[in-house]
């Protein structure tokens, strides 16, 4: 089952559209943007998940957490980032 596709209006350089049409083909251009998209917004999670583990609370000789950690231990975190990608992926083989 694909997804049904939308339109999207972005503004670039003349430059960047220069170079991409040159370098891609215009009937393979939606495609080649959404997925530099995609690995963009992949890429963006990996940072926030490595800032988030950088953030994560020091923890005393007793076990406790010094700071507030909003619930989540970094394990938690990690299981949560695999499964949103896991999901990404799934519908990215679905369409």
């Amino acid at each position: 089952m694909t997804s049904a596709k939308e339109r999207a209006a972005f503004t670039l350089s003349g430059a960047t559209k220069l170079k991409l049409e040159n370098a891609i083909q215009k009937s393979k251009r939606s495609r080649f943007v959404e997925k530099a998209i995609e690995d963009a917004l992949l890429v963006e999670a990996k940072i926030k998940a490595l800032e988030a583990l950088e953030k994560k609370p020091d923890i005393d000789a007793k076990g406790d957490t010094k700071e507030d950690t909003k619930g989540y231990d970094s394990i938690e975190l990690l299981r949560r980032i695999r499964q949103n990608r896991n999901d990404e992926l799934l519908a990215r083989h679905q369409s």
